[in-house]
Order: C-alpha cells, then sequence, then structure tokens
C-alpha cells in the first residue's frame, strides 16, 4: 500500500474501531514477529491480574463506584496490600548487602508482571511524567503485556506494558489514566549501565519472594541494549511494517538502511549509542547516536496522537520546518466506556486535502483501536534551542546602555518588512539575517524572531494544505468567547490576583462574541497548539517547530480539534514576554538596576513580539495584527492558563503573566 493510502485510511480504521464492548484482561503477547496481516498467537494463556488495594484499604464511594471491583472477570484477583508489600525502591536495593538471588528461568511472565505491580505503585509517582502526582493511587491494572524480541539466552527480557493506573481524588472520586512503560527484567547483579547518576532513578527494585525471587526490574527505556531492540523493530520489515502481538512498527521506506531514503542523510543503524534527553517533562526521548530521536508517549490515550499526525502530513509535503519522520509505533487497543470519541467532521471542512491517518497493514478489529505510542524523527544534531538561543540575548542585556536595547532607540519599532538577505537557508545558528554572526552584546535577535515568525506561517500554511480546513461562522465564535470566559472565571477561583483585572478581560471576550454578529467568520485548521520558544530549534536551515503534541493536558479530542492560527501566534508572543521577563528573576528586587534592565526587558520583547508577527505576514500568511480582536483575546486566553499555572507550581514567576493581565485589560 503507498504512503498516501495508508495514510487516507487510518481516519477510517480509527473510526471503525469505536464499534466495541468492555475488554477482557489481556494475555501476554509472545515475541511472534510477523506481517500486520498475520494474526498475532496467544500461545501463552497467563493472565495478569490488577494490583488493587484491599477492600477495606478503600473508602465506601470508591467500593461502590469501581467497576472493577464488580467485575465478575476480576472477582478473585491476586492483590497486594500496599501497606506490606515489599516497594524498595532503588536506593534500598543499593543498600542491600548480599548478592540477589537468581530467579529460575521466566516462563510466567504474566505472573512476572503480577509481582512487579506493588514496586510501581511507589515507582510510578515519582517519574516526572506521571501525571497524577499527590493523588494515591488504588489500583494498577495491565491493559496489555506484550514480549519485544531479540533476547539471547543470559540477555534480560524487554516487556512493553500498558498500564490502567486509578487514582483517588481528594473529592473521593476514582479516576484513571493508560501509561506505557518499556519492563527491562534481569537476573543476578546490576549492570553498570543502570548504576549510573543518569539510570539509577530508572531502576523499579527487585522482586522479592516466590518465583521471580531477586529479579531486578527497570525502565528499560534507559538502558541502550533494550532501546536498540525497539529500533530494531521500528527500522526493519520493510514500508508494511511488523507487528508484535497488538504492537503495529511503521515506517515510510521500510529502513532497513535507516532512514535516509532520498535525503543522503544516515539513519539510525542497529549500533548507534543511545541515551534518554533530559528535556522532556511528560514523555521521555531516546536519542540515537546523532540521527534520530524516538519520542515515546507516556500517558497514552485512544487515537491518532497530533504529534505523529501532523509531523508525517508536513514530512510528507516536504517542509523543512520539521523534523522528517521516519517511523512510529502503535497499540491496538480495547475500547472501554470512558474512551473519548473521534472529532466529528466540521461544518465546510475540505476533505479532499486531508492524508489522515498512518498505520500500515490489516485493519484493528472491531473491539479495538489504535493509540500513538512513539514516533521515531530526524535528530537535529547541532540545533539550538530557541528557548536557550533567546536567553542568551536576554542575559545580554545587562551590559547594554540604556539607550541601545536591541540595538535600537527608545520603545518598540516595528517591522513590516523582511530584513534585507532574510532568507535563512544555509545559514549556520549564529548567523543573523544578514549572514554576519549574531553579536549577544546588541541583542540582535529581533531578526532572529522575524525568521522564526516566517517559518511558523510556513508551517501554518503547509498544514492547511494537508489537512482538513473549516471555517467558524457566528455560533462557533460565540462558543469560543464563551468558552474562554468561562476560564477566566474558573482560574479566578483559583488564582485571587485574577480578580482586579476579572471585568477588563470578560470584555475582551465580549469583543470577540459581538464581532460574529456582523457576519464575520473564522478560519480553523490544524495547528501546533502549544507553541512557544522552547518547542522551536534553530538549525543550520533556519528554523524547525518541534513536538506537535499539543498540550497534554488537554483531551485528545480536544488538541486534534481545528482552531484560529492565530491561537500559535499569540502563544509565541506570550513566550516572548516570558523570556524577556526572563531577566528579572535572576536579579534581586532590591537590586538598583532593577528598574533600567525591567525596561530593557520590556522593549527587547516588544521589538521581538513586533518582528515575529512581521515575518509570519511576510510569509503570505493573513497578517494576524489585521485582527486584533481575535489576536487580543487569544493572547488574553493564553495569560490567563499561565496565571494559573504559575500560582500552582512557580509562584515566583506569577508576576510574568500578571504583567501581561494588567497591560492587556488596559487595551495593550
Amino acid at each position: 500500500m503507498s504512503d498516501t493510502s495508508r495514510s487516507r485510511s487510518v481516519t477510517t480504521r480509527h473510526a471503525a474501531a469505536h464499534a466495541a464492548r468492555p475488554p477482557a484482561l489481556p494475555p501476554v503477547h509472545q515475541p511472534t514477529t510477523h506481517p500486520p496481516a498475520a494474526q498475532p498467537p496467544a500461545s501463552q494463556p497467563t493472565t495478569p491480574q490488577p494490583m488493587t488495594q484491599p477492600p477495606a484499604a478503600q473508602p465506601a464511594a470508591a467500593q461502590q463506584a469501581d467497576p472493577q471491583q464488580a467485575d465478575p472477570r476480576s472477582a478473585a484477583p491476586r492483590t497486594a496490600d500496599l501497606r506490606t508489600a515489599d516497594t524498595r525502591t532503588a536506593d534500598a536495593r543499593t543498600a542491600d548487602t548480599q548478592p540477589p538471588r537468581t530467579p529460575s528461568r521466566v516462563t510466567d511472565l504474566g505472573g512476572l508482571v503480577q509481582d512487579t505491580l506493588p514496586l510501581l505503585c511507589d515507582w510510578l509517582p515519582r517519574q516526572r511524567w506521571f501525571a497524577g502526582k499527590g493523588h494515591p493511587v488504588t489500583a494498577i491494572v495491565p491493559a496489555a503485556v506484550t514480549l519485544l524480541p531479540g533476547a539471547a539466552p543470559g540477555d534480560p527480557l524487554l516487556l512493553h506494558l500498558l498500564l490502567r493506573v486509578e487514582q483517588r481524588g481528594l473529592d473521593g472520586s476514582t479516576g484513571s489514566d493508560l501509561y506505557q512503560l518499556l519492563l527491562g527484567a534481569l537476573a543476578g547483579a546490576t549492570p553498570a549501565r543502570l548504576d549510573t547518576d543518569a539510570t539509577r532513578a530508572a531502576v523499579i527494585g527487585r522482586i522479592n519472594g516466590g518465583p521471580h525471587d531477586g529479579l531486578l526490574t527497570y525502565d528499560a527505556a534507559y538502558d541502550e541494549p533494550l532501546t536498540l531492540r525497539l529500533l530494531g523493530l521500528l527500522t526493519t520489515g520493510g514500508p508494511g511494517g511488523a507487528q508484535v502481538g497488538p504492537l503495529r512498527f511503521s515506517n515510510l521506506s521500510g529502513l532497513t538502511t535507516p532512514a535516509g531514503a532520498g535525503s543522503g542523510a544516515p539513519g539510525p543503524g542497529a549500533d548507534a549509542p543511545a541515551r534518554v534527553g533530559t528535556a522532556e517533562q511528560s514523555n521521555t526521548s531516546i536519542v540515537f547516536g546523532d540521527t534520530s530521536i524516538l519520542k515515546l508517549f507516556r500517558r497514552v490515550s485512544p487515537g491518532l496522537n497530533p504529534d505523529l499526525e501532523l509531523s508525517l502530513a508536513l514530512s510528507r509535503a516536504g517542509s523543512n520546518r520539521v523534523p522528517a519522520t521516519l517511523a512510529w509505533f502503535e497499540s491496538e487497543l480495547p475500547v472501554l466506556p470512558e474512551t473519548e470519541a473521534e472529532p466529528e467532521s466540521e461544518p465546510g471542512v475540505e476533505t479532499e486535502t486531508g492524508t489522515g491517518g498512518v498505520a500500515a497493514g490489516a485493519e484493528p478489529g472491531p473491539a479495538a483501536q489504535l493509540a500513538t505510542l512513539g514516533l521515531l524523527q530526524r535528530y537535529l544534531s547541532g540545533g539550538r534551542d530557541g528557548w536557550e538561543f533567546a536567553l542568551t540575548h536576554v542575559r545580554a542585556l545587562r551590559a547594554t546602555p540604556d539607550s541601545a536595547p536591541d540595538s535600537a532607540p527608545d520603545g518598540p519599532t516595528p517591522v513590516r518588512s523582511a530584513p534585507e538577505g532574510a532568507a535563512p537557508d544555509g545559514r549556520s545558528p549564529g548567523e543573523g539575517v544578514d549572514g554576519q554572526p549574531i553579536q549577544p552584546g546588541t541583542g540582535n535577535f529581533s531578526a532572529e524572531s522575524f525568521l522564526l515568525g516566517r517559518s511558523t506561517a510556513e508551517v501554518h500554511l503547509a498544514l492547511a494544505r494537508a489537512l482538513p480546513v473549516s471555517v467558524l461562522g457566528r455560533a462557533d465564535i460565540e462558543a469560543l468567547a464563551s468558552t474562554m470566559a468561562l476560564r477566566l472565571d474558573a482560574a479566578a477561583l483559583v488564582a485571587p490576583a485574577l480578580k482586579p483585572y476579572q471585568e477588563s478581560l470578560h470584555r475582551i471576550f465580549r469583543a470577540l462574541a459581538e464581532s460574529a454578529r456582523d457576519g464575520r467568520r473564522l478560519r480553523a485548521q490544524r495547528i501546533h497548539g502549544d507553541l512557544h520558544l522552547g518547542q522551536s530549534m534553530r538549525t543550520g536551515r533556519g528554523w524547525v517547530l518541534l513536538d506537535f503534541e499539543g498540550e497534554p493536558a488537554k483531551p485528545l479530542v480536544e488538541r486534534r480539534r481545528p482552531q484560529p492560527a492565530v491561537r500559535d501566534v499569540a502563544a509565541m508572543l506570550r513566550s516572548f514576554d516570558y523570556a524577556a521577563a526572563h531577566l528579572l528573576t535572576e536579579v534581586a528586587e532590591d537590586d538598583p538596576q532593577r528598574p533600567r534592565l525591567a525596561a530593557l526587558a520590556a522593549t527587547w520583547a516588544g521589538r521581538n513580539r513586533e518582528a515575529f508577527l512581521a515575518g509570519y505576514a511576510a510569509a503570505g500568511a493573513e497578517d494576524p495584527t489585521a485582527d486584533p480582536v481575535l489576536l487580543h483575546a487569544l493572547e488574553t486566553d493564553k495569560a490567563v492558563y499561565e496565571v494559573v499555572y504559575e500560582s500552582r507550581n512557580r509562584p515566583d514567576w506569577l508576576p510574568i503573566p500578571l504583567s501581561a493581565i494588567a497591560r492587556l485589560a488596559a487595551g495593550g
């Protein structure tokens, strides 16, 4: 099947997977690799059971509402009492003075997973990608267990787990999320590669007692030999990819000679050194050599992840503003009662332009749907993180004379046309628009902001050509404004600092709603959804945008919904404010230089915001400043979100979004 045919079939396959029934607990899938059209064997009947709290330890309300407790299939699960179970952490493990006992040969994989669940109850909440921090874990239910192939005798086992983690909220209610874990398991002493500062926290613990006594379990994303097994599944098997149990591995061109087809670039080889990136918060990225990077989506939602969907659409469209997509893998998930539905088509959708979904091979069964688990992309070796790049120039303002912020006279200077020689292709990350090295002492970042704006517009234009576009009418615009207003009211309850500005901010949203009464329409399309300087990278070919997943906390359906492209623009404008204000977080309140630096930072932010907007318009996209009502409303909505975030997570940073709130409320 061609790439185009495969891509246009995914929406049908995802939609067809919704006619579902409640799933049975999973069999363990053995490592029989075969073409996608074949059916995976279920040669091991062992069914791992959920690890739950004893009924007496759960609130009465939770017992009544917990469908797992009422399910006859789980009437007699193997349970582990969280109050007494051995949940030794990595630190406790390393304190052992006796060498671990070597377990017998592992044949009961379901039992192995079951014995690991009590350890996971302690380990999972400590991971930075775990979304349920602060809420007690009441149960961990294995939704799928798959043994990945490639182990020689004596090698660690590599299991792919999908775990449904149930938690109790502060109000006594229960909720659950689905997480992905690559589970490594080995006997004997801890290898040196898992006993470093970078990998020690990946150790889940040793099983204590039973047939798997002494077996070491750990997050295999941090174990290079095991990640190379996963890479092998992604980069072999031809264009149709491979399937192991419910896992489907796909690539664009059969990466047996990986990834660089048509580009002259080397691909990820089987001997590429692997390391885990340090920048991810909600996911985990594994870098293979200097050629490819694999993002593992830790919190899994049924449906097509927009990072894969949009990155693939842009790669197929030939865009050089995103890292090239190389391969991906998905899993067939049983459809659960709380599963989200795929978004319905919007009125006015140009359905012929969409490339749709992605996976190759057989259609999922009627009681399953696909979830994106991982995305392999070209690694941008030598690229410079946009946030750090901007901060380099912001910090240089300390040495800038009062009269020369960003090499400009007092106040921001609008830039409405491209600077001479503005073409970015072929320049190194340290070159300005005139081909000369950027001088941090002069803060010449507005030239880069212009180029970043143009690159953002190019991405939006490519997405509008590749994927459906819709038109928002009066009812849609009024609903958009109403949603913003409701968010504001909810935010004011969490962050009382918003209350003095609440009425002024409501007027901004009412202005947007009223603008629709004269027959105005808004174009909506697929967008990045969480754009900021940290989601961009300056490379030798110019600016590249990263991580099209959208805001991970939002439901997948909402992240895949078409929106006005100006939402991304407003988000980037807020990021320039954050970069500028970051300077003041490094200066004491009583520093006599603070007023001068505050003025310089505000001027820097203004110039770079203007330059970004000018670059966006120069690419041929609609000028965001042509609709100030919409831009004002979207920037306000983003600032309200930031106030809530900072009040909960970084109170010391709360003045940054509050200063924007004051400016926006005053009409700025």
